[in-house]
């Protein structure tokens, strides 16, 4: 059972192993991103920094939406985590049907503007989240658990006509 969807440049690091993980009873954590799945580098990396016990599985986002249209990545607990918005909603469009995305973390880039204190967007994800939103999906931006969810409006009005 899939009990997250989370976009996070770094994947896995200290907030998703020692909070999120056991916030959720994770079994699994999927990451669903072109260039990482491969990488076995990165990819020994990121497993060694999950918690004991936790599998850790890598998909580019072609292979992830088959396995997710297969067995939903199979039994367990599942975190879900792409690196980034563009292959989230990538995803979803493919058939990847996540209920809500919560956006942790993103980098900054020439083309983004800040949207949560560690979230920037370009326009074209904003237009994404958009749309993923209009089709139902409850987009919300939430780096920690100890801090309050941000709604999609919220970063929206914050945005205004930056773009």
């Amino acid at each position: 059972m899939i009990c997250m969807t989370r976009v996070d440049f770094r994947m896995i690091h200290g907030q998703v192993a020692s909070v999120w993980i056991p916030h959720y009873s994770a079994t699994k954590v999927v990451i669903i991103d072109d260039t990482t799945s491969k990488d076995t580098f990165v990819q020994q990396i990121l497993t060694f920094a999950a918690p004991k016990g936790t599998s850790v599985e890598f998909y580019n986002v072609e292979d992830g939406v088959a396995k997710y249209k297969e067995d939903q990545f199979g039994n367990g607990k599942i975190i879900v985590i792409f690196r980034s918005i563009e292959q989230a909603y990538q995803a979803y469009m493919q058939g990847f049907e996540f209920e809500s995305i919560n956006v942790g973390q993103t980098p900054r880039e020439s083309n983004q503007v800040h949207a949560t204190a560690t979230v920037y967007v370009s326009k074209e994800d904003l237009d994404h989240l958009k749309e993923l939103d209009q089709k139902g999906v409850y987009v919300y931006f939430r780096q920690e658990i100890s801090k309050p969810e941000v709604q999609l409006d919220s970063v929206i009005k914050k945005i205004g006509d930056k773009f």
